[in-house]
């Protein structure tokens, strides 16, 4: 296990900023599933829990399927993608 203070190889290719709302729950890594935006340490892409809740199973069912995606960082990107529909649409 690496120590949280030391710098892996991994950190120099995040994509993902810090400072990102997103940063901690999804990463983007150029050498990781060709670069494809996944859950935070893992190679599950984002786009699959979208494409899953659309398809019509559960939230819990994707969680089942999909071991190593924390349920709460899967709670905070749907939010995080709910928030940015909202404030995208017109205000009247």
């Amino acid at each position: 296990m690496t120590p949280t203070n030391v710098r892996t190889d991994d950190d120099e290719r995040q994509l993902v900023p810090p400072t990102h709302p997103l940063a901690g729950l999804v990463w983007v890594d150029p050498g990781r599933m060709s670069g494809t935006p996944c859950f935070d340490q893992t190679r599950v892409p984002v786009t699959h829990l979208l494409e899953y809740l659309e398809e019509g199973p559960s939230f819990d069912e994707f969680i089942d399927a999909f071991e190593g995606v924390d349920p709460a960082k899967a709670r905070a990107v749907l939010r995080y993608a709910f928030q940015v529909l909202l404030d995208s649409l017109p205000k009247a």
